[in-house]
C-alpha cells in the first residue's frame, strides 16, 4: 500500500544505519528527510578498564544489547587479543542483534521469540536459573539497568562494558525546520529517548513545537510515554519491531491520522 502523496516523514537514525529505512520508505511513496540524531562512536581506551575487557573471554554469557555492540564489542575484544570462552554462551537482545552476531559467524544461544526488549530476553527459558553464572552485558554508555538487576536477582554475576558512545552530532537542521514550517513533513521516526532528546534541542524552541504536532512513529511503550509526557500532542504510533518494514506498517497508520483531520 502506497502512503498518501507528498507525505513527509523525518528518519533519525544514526547515518550509518539509515539508507535501508530510507530505501523502504521512498519506494512506498514517501517524501523523506534525514536527519541523523545520534552518532554512534568508540569508547576511547582509556574508558575500557583492561580487567572489563579481559572478563569478555571469561564470561559464561555475552549478551549484546544492538548491532552497534556487536560491532563495537567484538573490534575492542580483536584490539586486546581477547576471544569468548568456547563454551560460552551467547545472547543478542532483538533479531537485529541477532543476525549481527550470525553474519560474524557466531552461534546465539538466546533471542526473544517475541518482542526485542531486555524484558523479553529475559522471558526466555535460557535464563531462568543463572546461579553462579558470569554475565557480561556489551553495550553503550547509556544502557539501561533494568536485565542486569533482573539477572542478579536470579544468582547471577554480572558486569558491563561500554564499548560506544551515542553522541548528538553537528548537522545542520534548518531544512527540516523550513519543513515543518511549510506543512511538508507529516510524521517522525524515534528509536530512542537520547535521539528524541536530540531531536528536540537540534530543532530548537520553535521546531520543537512543530514536531510535537506531527505523528510520532516509536518503538516502544516506553518512549511514547516519554514523548507525551514531555509535551508531544500529535498521534503516537508504537510498531512491532526496529525492523525496516515493521516502521513502514507503523508509518502507514501515523497516516491515517493524516488522513482524517
Amino acid at each position: 500500500m502506497a502512503l498518501p502523496a507528498g507525505y513527509g516523514v523525518l528518519v533519525t537514525r544514526p547515518a550509518h544505519q539509515a539508507a535501508g529505512l530510507c530505501r523502504t520508505l521512498e519506494a512506498a511513496g514517501a517524501r523523506v528527510w534525514a536527519l541523523p540524531t545520534l552518532e554512534i562512536v568508540p569508547q576511547p581506551e582509556s574508558a575500557l578498564p583492561a580487567a572489563a575487557v579481559a572478563a569478555l573471554g571469561e564470561a559464561d554469557w555475552l549478551i549484546f544489547v544492538s548491532p552497534n555492540a556487536v560491532h563495537h564489542g567484538l573490534a575492542c575484544m580483536a584490539r586486546h587479543g581477547v576471544r569468548p570462552r568456547p563454551d560460552a554462551r551467547i545472547a543478542a537482545v532483538g533479531k537485529g542483534t541477532e543476525r549481527a552476531l550470525h553474519r560474524v559467524g557466531l552461534s546465539v544461544t538466546a533471542v526473544p521469540q517475541a518482542g526485542f526488549t531486555s524484558e523479553d530476553l529475559a522471558r526466555e527459558p535460557a535464563f531462568g536459573d543463572m546461579r553462579g553464572q558470569r554475565v557480561m552485558i556489551v553495550r553503550g554508555d547509556s544502557g539501561r539497568a533494568w536485565l542486569a538487576e533482573h539477572l542478579r536477582g536470579q544468582g547471577a554475576e554480572v558486569a558491563f562494558l561500554a564499548v560506544y558512545r551515542a553522541v548528538r552530532p553537528q548537522v545542520d537542521a534548518q531544512p527540516v525546520v523550513e519543513a515543518l514550517q511549510a506543512g511538508r513533513l507529516h510524521s517522525v521516526i524515534i528509536t530512542s529517548v537520547r535521539g528524541l532528546d536530540n531531536l528536540w534541542f537540534m530543532l530548537g524552541d520553535s521546531g520543537r513545537v512543530l514536531v510535537q504536532r506531527r505523528a510520532l512513529v516509536t518503538v516502544s511503550p516506553r518512549i511514547a510515554r516519554y514523548a507525551e509526557q514531555a509535551g508531544h500532542t500529535g498521534p503516537v504510533v508504537v510498531a512491532r519491531s526496529p525492523a525496516d518494514e515493521d516502521l513502514l506498517q507503523a508509518v502507514h497508520q501515523a497516516s491515517e491520522h493524516h488522513n482524517t483531520r
